[in-house]
C-alpha cells in the first residue's frame, strides 16, 4: 500500500510541474490562410488554384492594437522569429525553411556558383489580444541567379483590404491569377509543441506504478509462499 501512495504522490507532483511548464509555449500559434479558387487565371486550365499561406509565430511578441511586421530579411535584434509557407493551391509551394541558411550568399562566387535572392514578409493589423485582424498583406520571393544571369524565379503575393479585397498570386514566367470581392479566410490555432519532458516523467511514473502493483500481487499470491 505504501508503494502505491508514493507513486501517486510522485505522479501528482509531475502533473503539477508539467502544468507549470505549459505557459512558456502557450503563445505559439499557427495562422493558416486558405484562398478561394482564382476567377481570373493565365494560362487557363490549371484547375483549383488559390493562394495558401501558413505561418507560426510566438503571439506574445506581437504588438497589441498595432501593426505586426514579420520579415525574413530583418537581421536586427527586433526581428520576430517565424516560419512561413506560401503557395498556389497544389501547383506550387515555397517556404522559409531554408531562408535562414546563408541568407547573404556568403562565400558564393556568382561567376561559377548559383546564388539566391530571397525575401518573405507578412504584415497585419492586430487586436487587443495581438491576434491577426483586418488588413493584411504578404509576399514571398525567390530568384535564382548564375551564369549567364537570372535562371528563374518565383514571386507570389496576396493582399486583402476590407471590401476591396483581392486574392492574387504570380509565378514569374508561369502563372497569374486573382479572385476579387470574395477572398479566402484565416484560421488561428495553437501550434503543435513538443511534449514537455515532465510528461515523459509522468509516463515513467505510471509504468513504475504498474510494476509496483504487479510486485505486490506476486508477493501476496499463494505461489509466492
Amino acid at each position: 500500500m505504501n508503494i502505491i501512495v508514493r507513486y501517486l504522490a510522485l505522479t501528482f507532483s509531475i502533473i503539477v510541474s508539467a502544468g507549470l511548464c505549459t505557459p512558456a509555449t502557450a503563445a505559439l500559434v499557427q495562422y493558416t490562410y486558405t484562398g478561394n479558387t482564382f476567377t481570373d487565371i493565365y494560362p487557363p486550365g490549371l484547375g483549383d488554384v488559390g493562394v495558401n499561406i501558413s505561418f507560426i509565430v510566438d503571439e506574445s511578441l506581437l504588438p497589441k492594437n498595432g501593426r505586426a511586421v514579420l520579415d525574413v530579411d530583418d537581421y536586427s535584434g527586433a526581428r520576430i522569429p517565424f516560419t512561413f509557407s506560401f503557395g498556389l493551391g497544389q501547383y506550387f509551394k515555397i517556404d522559409t525553411a531554408g531562408f535562414y541558411t546563408n541568407p547573404n550568399n556568403t562565400g558564393v562566387d556568382p561567376h561559377f556558383q548559383t546564388y539566391y535572392d530571397r525575401s518573405a514578409r507578412i504584415e497585419f493589423d492586430t487586436d487587443a489580444d495581438g491576434h491577426l485582424r483586418g488588413n493584411w498583406n504578404a509576399v514571398l520571393n525567390k530568384h535564382e541567379y548564375g551564369r549567364p544571369g537570372l535562371l528563374g524565379g518565383v514571386s507570389i503575393s496576396s493582399v486583402a483590404n476590407g471590401l476591396n479585397s483581392v486574392d492574387a498570386g504570380e509565378l514569374i514566367y508561369s502563372l497569374t491569377g486573382s479572385v476579387t470581392g470574395n477572398p479566402g479566410t484565416w484560421e488561428r490555432l495553437l501550434a503543435p509543441v513538443p511534449l514537455p519532458s515532465a510528461m515523459l516523467l509522468f509516463g515513467s511514473a505510471v509504468v513504475g506504478l504498474c510494476i509496483g502493483r504487479r510486485r505486490l500481487f506476486l508477493a501476496d499470491s499463494p505461489s509466492a509462499a
